[in-house]
């Protein structure tokens, strides 16, 4: 999964070459960073992955929204 941030600030997934923008629950209007509660994108390391995948490197990236965290393997933030 992907996430994209657009230039407006716009909040997008790409989940295998489809790309949906995310709305709100609570406005009805779409999600983005002129919400309060829109985080910034950062660095994420699953202790579970890490170790199944027995490199000790995990490339992610969580980006907390209102209700919950959403977890990428890249971010496409155009801001």
């Amino acid at each position: 999964m992907k996430i994209i941030i657009s230039n407006s600030g716009h909040l997008a997934v790409d989940v295998d070459g489809a790309v949906r923008n995310k709305g709100c629950p609570f406005s009805g209007q779409s999600c983005g960073d002129w919400c309060p509660l829109f985080g910034e994108p950062e660095a994420y390391v699953d202790v579970v992955t890490v170790y199944e995948a027995g490199d000790g490197i995990a490339n992610s990236v969580k980006l907390s929204l209102c209700q919950k965290d959403l977890i990428a393997t890249e971010l496409e933030d155009l801001r």
